[in-house]
């Protein structure tokens, strides 16, 4: 996963977390696709912490606004 982009929806909570925690600890840089911004830079954060020199970026997206998915693309 050294240098690898992957995308997470939904990664704020559930599985979201832990998953990007693996991914990070693996080398790739994680872009969380999220509709609730608090809940995912607090996610941010708690992985960054336990991972020193993790990449991990939040962008807004609400898949259940139709709207939104389209000015987001």
């Amino acid at each position: 996963m050294k240098d690898q982009i992957i995308v997470i929806t939904g990664g704020s909570s559930g599985i979201g977390p832990e998953t990007i925690k693996d991914l990070l600890r693996q080398g790739a840089t994680a872009i969380i696709f999220c509709r609730d911004w608090v809940q995912a830079i607090e996610a941010i954060n708690t992985v960054q912490n336990q991972s020193k020199k993790s990449k991990c970026i939040y962008m807004h997206l609400d898949l259940t606004d139709y709207e939104n998915i389209k000015s987001f693309f």
